[in-house]
């Protein structure tokens, strides 16, 4: 019987392993993504205010 508790409680803390290996990529997904954009953002903005002056 503790042998079946060991097996699940193994197979328990694959599962919320895999769940928090998920997590963990979607989240840094996330922040390359956001971090993209921002990137994006800025530079279109001093394209804007600055990439049409001539000096």
């Amino acid at each position: 019987m503790s042998n079946e508790l060991i097996n699940n409680d193994n197979e328990i803390n694959n599962i919320f392993d895999n769940i928090k290996d998920l997590v963990i990529k979607s989240r840094n997904k996330v922040y390359q993504t956001v971090n993209t954009e921002m990137l994006n953002l800025y530079w279109n903005i001093v394209k804007s205010n600055y990439g049409n002056t001539t000096r």
